[in-house]
Order: structure tokens, then C-alpha cells, then sequence
């Protein structure tokens, strides 16, 4: 029998939902469409969000595979 936990793995909506939920994801991703931005100038393009909270999306978009991050010198 499936539990709920197993229905949600499996929904392709939900799935969605999860990655793309947090507030300032979509956003995040608009900027992003057009190729790569540095930190600095996408926190510049989103004033409103923190600096902790831009990391915090970012890490989980990266963790989700939706980025990649490059560490420059």
C-alpha cells in the first residue's frame, strides 16, 4: 500500500511544486533565463531579498540541479 509520502514522489506536481515553491524561486529563475549572472548582480536585479535568502534559493535550486555554480578567483 502507498503511503502519502509515496503519492508525492511519484506526482509530477507536486514534484514541481516543491522544487519551484519557495518564494523568490521563479523570480530567481526569470533572471537567469537570458545565461549567467554573478551573485552581486543578481542580488542588484532583486533588491528585496536578503542576501542569506538569495544564498539559501540558490543552494536549492543547485541542490535540485536547476543551476550550476562556478566558483570564480
Amino acid at each position: 500500500m502507498k503511503t502519502n509520502k509515496d503519492k508525492f514522489e511519484t506526482c509530477p506536481i507536486s514534484t514541481a511544486q516543491t522544487i519551484i515553491g519557495g518564494k523568490w524561486t521563479l523570480s530567481i529563475l526569470f533572471h537567469l533565463r537570458t545565461g549567467v549572472l554573478r551573485f552581486g548582480e543578481l542580488n542588484r536585479r532583486l533588491p528585496e531579498v536578503t542576501q542569506s535568502t538569495l544564498t539559501k534559493e540558490l543552494r536549492g535550486l543547485e541542490g535540485y540541479q536547476l543551476i550550476n555554480r562556478i566558483v570564480y578567483a
